[in-house]
């Protein structure tokens, strides 16, 4: 790194990377009625078993909440459902708009039995680790995408919707009619390689990106646009970093190109694990973190451990301290609040307060969370 960089990086915390990494989209969906949803029911619990198994954000899940219908006929010209998606837990449906973008319906419902092996599937062992969904935040990735839009971290587009009992799901109408969920448009540049409406001009997944990285055509990862990303999953409490949860994206018209991070499956944000029994089962488990004021680094970074190693292990420090620092300036008091009410009302009313309060610490906390994750990294294996 040349030393005015170096020095620049020092002095001027915000040119660490982008003012503003991310394009929103200007387009939007259709919805029709609202109707009035239950997100889970089954998941309150009696006093002793959220001592033993956790409180989480039950009081959203039992919470009673209006919601719009999803319009299949009017949204980008009419949605064409193509095949039902792959996963452990969520429910998911692809589907196609006449104009050219692309979308996944995922449900807000989870069932993380689904992952046990076929050995520990006792019924009270499924049913246990069925009502850890009780542990994530229904409208979790509403919040988390107005968030990443602040902190200037490229981000998909979320709606919580219904998904309407309509005949044009065809063969998934048993399934996913009625069905409560978060409807995300994919980037999908132009066959001519023009950029689509989040700004990128070609999009790969982890997969396809690592196998040509270092090519003319590929060319290379902005690591600090990673780092940027990564530090706001720990912020998020996310941990749910695995390969397959990136998409990569490039605004270079021609190579050699610059690839961006791109989260997706905002799942496990601010998830909270809690609980005697959580407690015991993070012994083995260092992932199923609850949400406090602090970052428990082990295992928020356990997922993402080969990519943060291949992408971001290099970077020096003063890059790392130099970012997180300009992403809690951009995480104000009014982001947070804006984020917050990307939520349905009574989310917002019952979850506001606690969100408020640990968004607040947890930011004043970034940039020491963000050295202590370097000195991690750097020590490594």
């Amino acid at each position: 790194m040349k030393l005015a960089a170096f020095l620049g990086l020092l002095l001027f915390p915000a040119t660490a990377y982008p003012q503003v990494a991310a394009v929103t989209p200007s387009r939007t969906i259709a919805v029709g009625d609202t109707v009035e949803v239950v997100a889970g029911a089954q998941y309150a619990a009696g006093a002793a078993h959220r001592f033993l198994f956790g409180s989480g954000w039950r009081r959203l899940w039992t919470a009673r909440v209006r919601v719009p219908v999803l319009d299949l006929r009017r949204t980008g010209g009419g949605l064409r459902p193509l095949a039902r998606g792959g996963g452990f837990q969520t429910s998911s449906l692809e589907l196609a708009s006449a104009d050219g973008r692309e979308f996944r319906f995922r449900s807000v419902d989870k069932n993380p039995s689904q992952a046990l092996p076929s050995r520990y599937r006792w019924p009270g062992v499924v049913g246990a680790v069925r009502d850890q969904t009780s542990a994530l935040h229904p409208a979790g990735t509403l919040v988390a995408a107005s968030l990443a839009g602040a902190a200037g971290v490229p981000h998909l587009l979320p709606h919580l919707v219904v998904m309407p009992d309509d005949p044009a799901l065809g063969p998934f109408r048993a399934e996913f009619a009625g069905m409560l969920g978060v409807l995300e448009e994919r980037p999908v540049p132009g066959a001519d390689g023009t950029a689509d409406g989040f700004g990128f001009r070609k999009v790969m997944d982890t997969d396809s990106l690592l196998a040509t990285l270092g090519t003319r055509e590929s060319g290379r990862i902005d690591a600090r646009e990673y780092v940027a990303a990564r530090l706001l999953d720990l912020y998020l409490n996310d941990w749910d970093r695995h390969a397959g949860n990136w998409l990569w994206g490039t605004r270079d018209p021609e190579p050699p190109r610059t690839w961006l991070a791109i989260p997706k499956d905002r799942d496990q944000a601010f998830a909270s694990y809690d609980g005697v029994m959580l407690a015991v089962a993070r012994l083995f488990a260092p992932k199923l973190v609850p949400f406090t004021d602090d970052y428990r680094l082990p295992g928020l970074t356990v997922n993402a451990k080969a990519l943060d190693a291949r992408i971001a292990r290099g970077l020096p420090r003063a890059v790392w301290d130099s970012i997180a620092s300009a992403m809690a300036g951009r995480l104000s008091d009014g982001a947070i609040e804006r984020a917050l009410r990307q939520m349905p009302e009574p989310y917002y009313r019952l979850s506001r307060d606690e969100l408020t309060a640990r968004l607040r610490a947890r930011r004043a906390r970034l940039p020491a969370a963000a050295h202590a994750w370097a000195t991690m990294l750097a020590g490594a294996d």
